[in-house]
């Protein structure tokens, strides 16, 4: 299967744009995916599959279980939100208000001209006291439509092309996939560069101002680093930076603790930040990150 990728966008913006564009001439598109996201996208001629419930969904199975339009999905999660994506949505709604509201009105931009006839008081002063998340939980919620630049056969899968996915399984250990290609072509092959598998690894913990220094030169130097970021919370809007790791080497990594609940001597938030800052807005210095959402909110 070919892998496709475009710089700065989302995979379900990806998926979103050919599907749309697979639409457009006439052709069905089935999205395989558990992501309830990626129903907003459900036409007549677009589909999800949930492999875990092994269930396709259309337009009328998503009106059976959400009780509106596949339509309102993003006004629906503007209320709501959802902290797996870190959508904030409207503090004080729950999915029964959202869900009364999606079948009253017909979008965010509605319910917001007509607040007036929203009869619950509890309701209406979380939707005046949330505007603000809410029109930007709807913004971060909804799938975006660029070009994908690539035609029908581009995308086309050959069953004869299976054999040349073996380099690339070879070297994600996927040995059961690699021994099925061999049984099919009849041969059975040792890979010739198997994957390393990593024995001892260094963890280096930063408690100096100087040694805080030395590593963030280093990593200018060298131009790249991983970053993660340790909390004390999983949801983003609300959770403390306790910590941040980088590594720019393949066995040694540097822990910096900042909010550690201990007597072990550390460096706080406001001496390291001259130092992280400078490093983190740097743009000629690329970071690599997972969870990517999740960090730049708690920076």
């Amino acid at each position: 299967l070919r892998q496709i990728a475009q710089p700065t966008r989302e995979a379900d913006d990806i998926m979103y744009s050919i599907a749309k564009e697979r639409n457009k001439e006439g052709d069905f598109a089935i999205f395989i995916t558990s992501d309830k996201d990626m129903s907003q996208a459900i036409t007549p001629l677009t589909f999800r599959f949930d492999p875990f419930k092994n269930k396709m969904i259309d337009e009328k199975a998503f009106e059976e279980k959400w009780r509106f339009a596949v339509k309102k999905l993003p006004f629906y999660f503007s209320l709501v939100g959802d902290t797996s994506d870190n959508i904030p949505g409207v503090r004080g709604i729950g999915k029964k208000g959202a869900t009364e509201l999606a079948q009253q009105f017909e979008s965010l931009q509605d319910v917001y001209d007509n607040l007036k006839k929203v009869e619950k008081k509890r309701l209406k002063t979380a939707l005046e006291k949330g505007k603000e998340d809410a029109f930007l939980s709807e913004k971060l919620f909804l799938l975006q439509y660029e070009p994908s630049h690539l035609t029908k056969e581009d995308s086309t899968f050959d069953i004869k092309n299976w054999a040349k996915a073996r380099p690339l399984f070879e070297k994600l250990d996927f040995k059961t996939l690699v021994r099925e290609i061999d049984e099919q072509s009849g041969t059975l092959i040792e890979p010739e560069d198997p994957m390393k598998k990593m024995t001892k690894y260094n963890l280096k913990k930063i408690v100096a101002i100087e040694e805080l220094q030395d590593v963030a030169q280093k990593l200018k130097q060298v131009g790249f680093f991983g970053l993660d970021t340790e909390t004390d919370g999983l949801n983003p809007l609300q959770a403390n930076l306790v910590g941040m790791s980088f590594s720019c080497e393949d066995d040694t990594a540097y822990y910096l603790p900042l909010a550690h609940k201990t007597d072990e001597q550390h460096l706080s938030l406001e001496q390291a930040l001259p130092i992280i800052k400078p490093l983190l807005e740097d743009a000629s210095i690329k970071k690599y990150l997972h969870n990517v959402k999740f960090d730049l909110l708690v920076l």
